[in-house]
């Protein structure tokens, strides 16, 4: 079933998506229990979106895969990232539609 999201104010549909969340946290201390204790100070969130499209879509898609360049990623529960491209655009072609996969991650 493909879903929705929208990327600098534009609809985009994906077919299909990875969520990874990395916990950074403070540099590991001991109590005075003796336990190993850590804070997480942020989270790190990165996502992979595979997109299939025809060639009327080719320019719109290819306007995200800037790379190191800001934008808004709204997620299918409307919460809403800065995020910045970490891939190159080279989407691959069947002969009917052309197939690429855009890794973000959070700003």
């Amino acid at each position: 079933m493909n879903s929705y999201i929208f990327l600098n104010e534009k609809l985009f549909q994906y077919i299909s998506r990875i969520y990874t969340e990395q916990k950074i946290g403070s540099k590991l201390e001991r109590t005075l229990s003796g336990i190993a204790k850590r804070e997480i100070v942020t989270t790190k969130r990165k996502w992979s979106f595979t997109f299939e499209f025809d060639e009327r879509q080719y320019y719109r898609i290819k306007s995200i895969f800037d790379l190191n360049t800001q934008f808004i990623l709204i997620d299918w529960d409307l919460s809403t990232y800065t995020v910045i491209s970490i891939n190159d655009f080279a989407p691959t072609f069947d002969g009917t539609y052309f197939q690429i996969t855009l890794d973000i991650e959070e700003m």
